[in-house]
């Protein structure tokens, strides 16, 4: 779930990142960092909100990838403490009581050996997300992949 409402249904990001800062913990956008790559697809907006649901698809697995690419491109992950640095509403407005990041990986495909079958993992929505997605996006399907 993440702040604004990109223009686009589909974008992608190719920006390299930093290593981890060892003071700050925090990862940039850095020209000549680890090359990183997203794809990502909006499922649901809320303009009055001005809230968006997306799919994220890293194509490369950086530290903190996701969360540094969104903020990156304007639309930063609600309840992202790091690299959100506008306060979020959201959870004062559903009563949630310990905001967090609404960030999830639903779904995860390792490919362990070339020859063997890829291991899919899924996992269901935490409460407070599946909340937020039911009250700002009610015609959305949450069995939709």
């Amino acid at each position: 779930l993440v702040t604004g409402c990109p223009k686009s249904k589909t974008f992608s990001v190719d920006q390299s990142l930093s290593e981890i800062d060892k003071k700050t913990l925090k990862v940039q956008v850095k020209k000549n960092g680890k090359p990183a790559h997203t794809d990502f697809v909006v499922l649901a907006q809320n303009a009055q909100k001005n809230l968006s649901l997306i799919s994220c698809f890293p194509k490369t697995g950086r530290a903190h990838q996701l969360r540094v690419h969104l903020s990156y491109v304007g639309h930063p992950i609600v309840g992202d403490k790091k690299y959100n640095l506008k306060p979020d509403t959201i959870f004062k407005e559903l009563r949630i009581s310990e905001p967090h990041q609404l960030l999830h990986a639903y779904k995860i495909v390792i490919q362990p050996e070339i020859s063997a079958e890829p291991v899919e993992i899924t996992a269901s929505l935490p409460a407070s997300l599946e909340k937020v997605i039911r009250v700002c996006f009610p015609h959305f399907s949450l069995t939709a992949e």
